[in-house]
Order: C-alpha cells, then structure tokens, then sequence
C-alpha cells in the first residue's frame, strides 16, 4: 500500500471515531456497594462507601459525589478522612469506561447517610446535561458507647403498681442484655424480654432493691463500662387496725377512747373524719361527756403523703344510749282561729315515746333514727290561754320533759269554748228580752187574781185615786193597778190602796 493510501486510512478511521465520539453520550450510570456492614471502630479509617461507573464516553467525563444530597469536595489524594479514587478505562471502540470508588470515614451519626454520583456532560447539540445515579444506603455497625437502665412511669411506687424497667444501649445493631438483681452482693440473673424490658404487673414490697442491667457488646472497648444499676423502692402502707372496732355502745355523758394504728414504708399520717369533715389528726381519738350528736361512723384515714394514691382506711360506729334528750323546737300560732301547733322533739336510744298533758288530743308523730317528733294541734280557749302544755320522752333508762307556755290572745279574741265575742253580745240582749216577757206576764197573772177576787167579793176594790203601796198600820186598803207603756218593749206598773176596813 503507498503512503498516500495509508494517509487514506489514518484520516477515515479519526473521521469515524470522532463521529463517534459526538454520539458517545453517557445512557447509564451504575453504583455499587458491598453487602457487608461498615463497622466503626475505635480507631476509624476511612471505608469503601460505593463505585460510580459509567460507560461508553467520549471524551472521558469527572464523576461527582454526593452525601445526603450535599456534594462532596473532589480529593483524589489519599487521607484518613476521604478521597476518592478515580480510574479510566479507553475501550477497544476507542470509547472511555469512567469509574470512581469512594472512600470515607464513617461515625454513628452516619448510620442513615445516603449516597449518590452523578456525571455531567454536553450533548451533540452542545446542551450540559446531568446524569445522576440511584441513591444507596449503607449499614453501619457501631459499638456501645452509653447504656441506660430506667422506669417506664414515675419513680414514686406503691406496692400494687404495674412497673417496667428498660434497658438500652445506642450501639447498632442493639446488642443483647442481661439483667441482674443483687442480693447480698451477688448478681442474681432474672429473666427478661429480648429487647431489656421486665415488667413487675403487681410489684411487691420484697421487690424493692438494686437492678443491674449488662450490655452484651463485645465490640465496645474494654474501657466503657457496659453495666448500670437501678434501685427500686416499693412503698407500702398496711391495713389500718381500730380498737376497739365494730359499733361501740357508749352511755351518755361519759368519754371514750378509740385507736387508730397504721404502719407503713414512711410514718403514716393519721386523720379521723365523721361525715367526711376532720375532727381529729391524732392517733387517738377522745370523744369526751358524748351527746347523741356524738354518735355516728367515725373513719380513720392513714396515708402516705409523699406517695399519691397511698391510702387505708378503717371504721367505727359509736352508738350513745341514755335518757332522751329534749330538743328546742318553736310552736306556732294561728290567731285569727284560735289555733297551735305544739311540737316536741327527743333524741334518745332506745327510741324514746313522747306523750303530753292534754290526753284527749291524738298527736301526729315521726321517727328516724334515735330522733322522735311528735306535734299537737289544739284550740286555745279562755281556759288554756297563758297555761302551760308539757310533752314527757320516755325510755328504758329515763324520761325528760319539756313544758310549753301559751301565749296570751288578745281578750276580744277568747273564747270560752262556745263562740266569739259577738255572739255572747247577742245572747246577753236575748236574755233581756225573755226576762221583761215574763216579768210583763207574771204582773199579768197577778192583775187577773186580783179582778177575780174582786168579782166575787172576796176583796173589795174601786176606782179610787192612786196612793202609796204602804198602808198605815190597821187599816183597810183598796188595791189599784195602772200599766203604761212608756216605750216599746218596756212594761210598769203603779199599785195603789185605799183606806178601810174590811
């Protein structure tokens, strides 16, 4: 062949492979990574992180790297912190294989880093594109640097509770525990749920004491210490003892004594209520000269104030028996009806009966309890105006009485059991009227005797003129009557006499 055809061939085959270059776009870029864990240790050095390869280019194209979406600086010289390391490969085409391994030093933090490259490169029609790869996560295996060993809820517990203690380590992955309680100085091994949590569901007083809990971690350095401890108190209050107990029967006036003991984790502070309100803060509780308002549940409360929730309680009943006790109670007054409402009330035990001075009259009563009422309804007549009505309690160990006074009407509002003022008013001009009837009529009847002696001569009588009814002594007198009526209603007479012998 002559040089003119060899000069031939040598400027065909540049025509070729530069029409080929200007198609020689990258279509693809590959990562890859090892399988395996990055494992951190003490002394770090940098670890193969992935490779970047893309194929088929012209010219050859820089690889870029990026960490959590940050670029990283391109350092092609080895170090103990990072660099990548570069290589190109030209292909039998005359076409370029680009690849770049990158290298880093990994810590903890690292653990959910993701990486990625990416290559840019300018396109025949001379536009700058990017290329850009998947993105890749690498696992990384750290040891423990810090356990921890605590309570899931709040550190305060009483005997009852529901406890949880967790125990954790920040290597990774999470290495396996073992926990411990020690008695007497040596580590008693309890079992436990793989992940380092043990539940007490209904702690008790002897669970109090230290836990240990031990991370299994054999990549950590022999100068971590790898083991906590945890101290748990239970506290506890127990049952709260009265004495004496049950219902206690006290008569009235005297003074009684009642107890109250409790023993706890902590002195326990003691309150005793009756109907929910304090009466007392002492251990003992002296009810001194008892009422029957000292009767009732007397309750003993014990706690633990440092503890919440930490409370027992225990009761008594006090029952006061003795003679009834007569309470005040106001009567009250209808004047316009002449009426009263007389009430008496006692409180006794046993039950007490009330009776009153007024026998005839049926009460109403009501009970509850050692409480009697009993009210009276009556007339206040002139009789029993500004009188006194008693009620008497009565029982098996006595009696008490309680006397009322009445109070004063107003006189126009007596009465003397039969009616008002005003019908004695007019029963007093009633009886006017009968006594001048009969008194007209008794006149009458003597008017008539007289006329009929008259007529038949048994007594001598004329019309003579009127004179005094008193005769002189030893004379005869001629008997005469005159009526006049001066005003209706009203009747009078005139006897007159003559002198004479009969």
């Amino acid at each position: 062949m002559g040089a003119a055809s060899f000069n031939y061939w040598i400027l065909l085959t540049t025509a070729l492979i530069s029409l080929t270059a200007l198609q020689a776009v990258p279509d693809k870029l590959e990562i890859t990574n090892k399988k395996e864990d990055l494992v951190v240790t003490a002394d770090a050095i940098p670890l193969e992180i992935a490779t970047c390869t893309v194929k088929n280019v012209y010219p050859t194209e820089q690889i870029i790297w990026y960490k959590n979406g940050l670029q990283l600086e391109t350092v092609t010289e080895r170090n103990d912190d990072m660099y990548m390391a570069p290589h190109t490969v030209r292909e039998p085409s005359g076409l370029f294989t680009v690849s770049s391994i990158l290298f880093m030093k990994i810590f903890r933090k690292d653990n959910d880093s993701t990486f990625h490259c990416s290559v840019i490169y300018e396109t025949p029609e001379k536009k700058i594109l990017i290329l850009n790869s998947t993105m890749v996560h690498r696992n990384i295996h750290y040891y423990t640097e810090e356990v921890t060993f605590e309570l899931m809820q709040p550190k305060v517990i009483k005997e009852g509770d529901t406890v949880t203690m967790k125990c954790t380590a920040d290597g990774h992955p999470v290495p396996e525990f073992q926990l411990f309680k020690l008695q007497h100085g040596e580590e008693k091994e309890i079992p436990y749920s793989s992940n380092g949590i043990y539940v007490f569901k209904s702690i008790r007083r002897k669970d109090s004491g230290t836990y240990r809990c031990e991370a299994l971690d054999f990549d950590s350095p022999e100068e971590i210490n790898l083991k906590r401890d945890l101290v748990i108190t239970v506290n506890y209050l127990d049952s709260v003892i009265v004495h004496p107990s049950g219902t206690v029967t006290v008569s009235l006036g005297e003074t009684k004594e009642v107890t109250c003991t409790a023993i706890g984790s902590q002195e326990p502070k003691i309150v005793w209520l009756k109907n929910g309100k304090p009466v007392s803060n002492t251990q003992i509780l002296s009810l001194k000269e008892v009422d029957y308002n000292s009767q009732g549940t007397y309750t003993c409360e014990a706690s633990i104030p440092s503890v919440p929730g930490l409370v027992k309680r225990n009761n008594t009943v006090i029952t006061v028996t003795g003679k009834p006790a007569m309470e005040d109670l106001k009567s009250e007054y209808d004047i316009e009806h002449n009426k009263a409402t007389l009430t008496c009330s006692a409180v006794g035990n046993p039950l007490p009966i009330i009776t009153w001075s007024i026998p005839k009259l049926k009460p109403m009563d009501s009970q509850s309890e050692n409480r009697v009422t009993s009210t009276l309804l009556i007339e206040i007549t002139k009789e029993l105006s500004e009188s006194t009505v008693q009620c008497t309690a009565k029982n098996e160990v006595g009696s008490s009485m309680k006397t009322i006074q009445l109070i004063k009407l107003p006189e126009k509002e007596m009465t003397a059991g039969t009616g008002d003022a005003d019908h004695q008013t007019g029963t007093g001009s009633s009886v006017a009227v009968i006594a001048v009837v009969v008194s007209v009529v008794l006149l009458l009847v003597i008017v008539g005797l007289l006329y009929f002696l008259h007529k038949s001569k048994k007594l001598p009588c004329g019309r003579q003129e009127k004179k005094s009814l008193s005769t002189p002594e030893g004379k005869t007198e001629d008997i005469v009557v005159e009526m006049k009526n001066d005003r209706p209603n009203e009747e009078a007479g005139l006897l007159g006499a003559k002198s004479g012998k009969q």
